[in-house]
């Protein structure tokens, strides 16, 4: 969120304190108010909410603490950080309890590391106010996705599209990373899928999953799939859950899911993580195939290795990889149906030539998809997609 669209309130019973924060918050750009109190705090949010509150502990009348508790019940989401004293850690404690998201100790002798705390957590806001959107507009594509599968309709074209509604937006940018897809489907429901999404203001999460089979058992596993995944961001935006940063924990994870619920599926995936500010891919696969392609301008690679799929075996361990990301670099990955069509060769010959092909198609992948002549294919034997993060 622009500072300049922030609204901070900062709550001190000392007029001094207080006044000297607000002309600084003001001078970097933030919509200040002020009050002196806990009772006060109450009616300027009831007047109109503020994105943060800054909040003294030590107060007269109504404390830091019982505002806190009030907050908690009336307004759960607004971000709450409280200013104490140094010797009063226990009350630190039960502040942060009672829900707040940071705390600094008084004297403040550094705005700047104040005015970087409260940026991370309108950050962090931000985030999860987009995840709980996107969680709503989950549940409501499922519903409708459910709803479609029980009543079994003969056209699976609307199928098809339900099931393209829990797919992100198409040429999402983030930090320097873009990300394209295409997908298609053969004549039933896809068991294709991707997603992409903002993990928190330093990494990006990425995945391409194919399930065995088609039809509507494959299409419920890939819903399956995409709830767990959300609720895995959640988990690490709600509690600082760290799972979903790390792609081994988080394929074992969904190993012991899919192996103990029973859907006599399996699936293969590949996870990966961008960490923006150091240029770094860590990703883990499990039975991923083809490999993923990564290069730049002036060269690319399949990289990859062998491990099974997701839901057969439990306690398998899927290695983490990490790889240094390029100022041009680019990432490609697909779904092994395309190398279901066309002449028959030998799987070293259509691996060179799919590599081929996307070295002389400049990245792009519209014209790498022309050169495989996907639009005229009919009745294809098996869903094919492919996911583009470029840089």
């Amino acid at each position: 969120m622009p500072k300049g669209q922030a609204r901070l309130l900062i709550i001190d019973d000392d007029e001094a304190v207080r006044a000297s924060l607000a002309v600084w918050f003001e001078q970097s750009g933030f919509v200040v108010s002020q009050a002196s109190g806990g009772a006060q705090a109450l009616t300027c949010c009831a007047a109109q909410l503020p994105n943060l509150i800054l909040c003294d502990l030590n107060m007269p009348g109504m404390t830091g603490l019982e505002l806190l508790k009030q907050l908690a019940t009336a307004h759960p989401k607004i971000p709450v950080i409280i200013v104490s004293g140094k010797g009063d850690m226990s009350d630190v404690i039960q502040a942060l309890k009672l829900g707040a998201w940071d705390y600094v100790t008084k004297p403040i002798t550094d705005l700047e590391v104040l005015e970087h705390s409260i940026e991370l957590a309108l950050e962090r806001a931000r985030l999860l106010a987009e995840n709980q959107a996107h969680q709503r507009e989950l549940e409501a594509a499922n519903k409708n996705l459910s709803s479609a599968l029980l009543r079994m309709r003969a056209d699976e074209t609307a199928e098809q599209e339900l099931q393209f509604q829990l797919l992100p937006k198409q040429g999402q940018t983030y930090a320097s990373f873009q990300f394209h897809y295409a997908l298609f489907p053969s004549n039933t429901l896809s068991g294709d899928f991707i997603d992409y999404f903002a993990i928190d203001h330093n990494h990006i999460g990425f995945y391409l999953a194919d399930v065995s089979g088609h039809g509507i058992p494959s299409a419920l596993v890939t819903v399956m799939l995409k709830n767990t995944m959300c609720r895995f961001l959640q988990d690490c935006l709600q509690e600082n859950d760290s799972t979903l940063l790390n792609p081994s924990a988080t394929l074992e994870k969904l190993n012991t899911q899919f192996c103990n619920d029973g859907v006599n599926k399996h699936l293969t995936l590949f996870y990966g993580v961008i960490h923006t500010g150091q240029s770094q891919l860590r990703y883990a696969s499990a039975g991923h195939y083809p490999y993923a392609i990564i290069g730049d301008k002036t060269s690319c690679r399949y990289e990859g290795y062998q491990s099974p799929p997701l839901g057969l075996f439990q306690n398998t361990n899927y290695p983490n990889v990490e790889i240094a990301l390029s100022k041009n670099a680019h990432i490609l990955l697909s779904s092994d149906g395309i190398f279901e069509l066309g002449e028959d060769a030998s799987l070293e010959q259509r691996e060179a030539a799919f590599l081929d092909s996307w070295q002389h198609s400049n990245r792009n992948l519209s014209d790498f998809i022309g050169r495989q002549h996907l639009s005229e294919q009919r009745n294809k034997p098996d869903d094919i997609t492919f996911l583009l993060v470029t840089r």
